[in-house]
């Protein structure tokens, strides 16, 4: 007997061991806001809202740029969206609950307000999600739909470009200041030396002023990040302190993400007082 039947049946009784094969099968992700996405399509007869590419190529972009406002993308169906783009049939209803659970925690907030205070009675913002969604549909702005949704305030406007700020700054490792007595005018130390690297990652001396020594350059620095720091703690209610100049980035971002959800749980017409209530007792 040749050695090509023999292959042959060895080939045969090893897949007859191995058993039936299994496709693995894509899990179905889970709804966020089914209630929303059913109340949507009954009010327009069940026609498709993502059949044009178009719209749907814009949600892609509206769920990414949701990073900017300290929400994860993930979170809203992002990668089952990327791998039905070409399935208009699966991606339907997918790409609209997505689009009303991110909707709904840019106007709202993703978490319960009462884990933040336990006295709150605040009334939420108001609007209407479905009419929001049609509209941007209808004038082909879904790219900017969720955008259109954050808090419309200069408070809430400093805080996500403070975010975007410290995100820059977490990819360069943050210098560490030692401890020591107060620096003056003329003192050269190590300290002096640090202090001014750190001066300069964040914006407020040129790198060629990193000389080691406490001048009236690095006095001024010194200066401006105190004027720019007492700036925040009044007209945002982010909890800030002197010992920002050498606080990790990291942890700067988690309390933006913090400050960024209590904005979007308060109404607009409740900022001057709450920046006032909040500032005085977080700062």
């Amino acid at each position: 007997m040749s050695d090509k039947p023999v292959a042959a049946l060895l080939s045969s009784v090893a897949f007859l061991l191995m058993g039936p094969v299994v496709l693995a099968q894509e899990q179905e992700p889970v709804r966020l806001a089914p209630v929303a996405v059913s109340q949507f399509y009954a009010g327009r007869d069940e026609a498709p809202a993502w059949s044009e590419d178009q719209r749907f190529d814009g949600l892609i972009q509206a769920i990414e740029r949701l990073s900017d406002h300290g929400l994860d993308p993930g979170h809203y169906h992002l990668q089952a969206l990327r791998a039905r783009k070409a399935a208009p049939e699966r991606r339907e209803r997918l790409a609209t609950d997505a689009w009303f659970a991110a909707a709904a925690h840019m106007v709202h907030g993703k978490l319960d307000p009462l884990t933040y205070e336990t006295d709150w009675t605040a009334a939420r913002r108001d609007r209407n999600l479905a009419n929001d969604l049609a509209a941007a549909l209808a004038a082909g702005t879904v790219e900017n739909s969720l955008e259109l949704l954050a808090p419309n305030s200069p408070e809430y406007a400093a805080l996500m470009v403070e975010l975007s700020d410290l995100r820059r700054q977490q990819e360069d490792p943050i210098v560490v200041i030692p401890d020591g007595p107060a620096l003056k005018l003329g003192m050269t130390a190590a300290r002096v030396y640090a202090l001014q690297k750190r001066l300069v990652q964040l914006g407020l001396m040129q790198a060629d002023a990193n000389t080691g020594i406490f001048d009236q350059q690095t006095e001024q620095a010194v200066k401006e990040f105190q004027e720019s720091l007492a700036r925040k703690t009044q007209s945002l209610f982010c909890r800030r302190s002197s010992s920002w100049l050498t606080s990790n980035a990291g942890a700067g971002c988690r309390k933006i993400w913090d400050d960024a959800t209590f904005a979007r749980i308060s109404p607009d017409s409740a900022w001057p007082l709450i920046m006032k209530v909040y500032a005085s007792a977080h700062t």
